[in-house]
Parts: structure tokens; sequence; C-alpha cells
């Protein structure tokens, strides 16, 4: 007597050029090639840098952003976060970001995800 209709699934919203968002952990970027033996070097012996990025207010999508994706592999976190593996220092990364993305110190933060050893 009393059927349920099945709710339409509701479309995912798209950006100005028509893509759906990153999934969770897609990655984005230059990948970076990484040495067989240590993951954390490149194959020239170069370390390799793993940052969170954190967006206070809305994260912005940098697949249109050619500056922040030249410099590594940038994986989806969630709403606000970013994981970037990339070969530059964490100062020089938020200079860039906030460059390319015209935003101020105010608005990110860059963090390393190594644990200090001090807090183990």
């Amino acid at each position: 007597m009393f059927f349920k209709h099945k709710a339409e699934p509701e479309e995912a919203p798209r950006d100005i050029w028509g893509r759906e968002p990153l999934a969770l952990y897609e990655k984005v970027g230059r990948p970076i090639e990484r040495n067989g033996k240590d993951l954390l070097r490149t194959v020239n012996g170069q370390r390799i840098q793993d940052y969170m990025v954190l967006f206070y207010h809305s994260k912005p999508d940098i697949r249109g952003v050619g500056g922040l994706l030249y410099i590594g592999e940038w994986t989806n976190y969630g709403s606000k976060l970013y994981r970037v593996n990339t070969l530059i220092s964490a100062e020089k990364l938020a200079v860039l970001i906030s460059e390319e993305l015209q935003l101020t110190g105010k608005d990110f933060l860059v963090s390393g995800t190594k644990l200090d050893p001090r807090m183990i």
C-alpha cells in the first residue's frame, strides 16, 4: 500500500570547468620519481619533503594552478587539507601558495608531517 519513492542521487557540484570535486586521497600534480630502497628520496638522492597544508576557511581547488601542480604531488585530504610531497622547503611552499592563490599567511598553515622527537 505504501511504497517508498527512491530518491534521485544528487549530482556532485562541479567547478567552473565542469569537473567534479577531487575524491578523497586523489592525487594531482607532478609525480616524483622515488628511490626503490628509500621512498623518502628521489632517484637522484634528494630528500622528499612531506607537508600538510591546512586552509582555515575553504580549501581552493588547485587543479588549475600550474605553479603549485609543478612543484610536487598534492593529495586531497578532506575539506580543508592537502598533503604535499615536494622537494622545496616549507617556507618556499608557503610563499608559493601565497603568490599563486593570493592568500595571506593567516589563511593557511604549512606543517611538516614528522613528529618532533621531543613529543614522544
